[in-house]
């Protein structure tokens, strides 16, 4: 995203959007991947409620997502869960 575009409330906008219809379809949660150490990444997600998974919380798919990540030189990730 350009900075200029940043701050407008649109990254916001989507994860609420995501997390109502994932609440419509009964969902327990919104997974994602993003840059750990990025501050308008992993940090952003924190502040709206997700939760880095790690250990056990890991489960399969996931761990197989950062895996092929890892591959393609994309080191520095992780992955989040908001609970719905």
């Amino acid at each position: 995203m350009r900075h200029e575009a940043q701050g407008h409330g649109t990254g916001r906008a989507l994860i609420a959007a995501i997390a109502d219809e994932g609440r419509r379809r009964n969902l327990p949660a919104v997974t994602l991947t993003t840059f750990r150490t990025v501050p308008w990444n992993a940090p952003f997600y924190a502040r709206l409620g997700f939760v880095t998974i790690t250990g056990a919380a890991l489960n399969a798919r996931l761990a197989a997502v950062l895996k092929r990540e890892a591959r393609h030189g994309l080191w520095d990730r992780c992955a989040m869960r908001l609970a719905l």
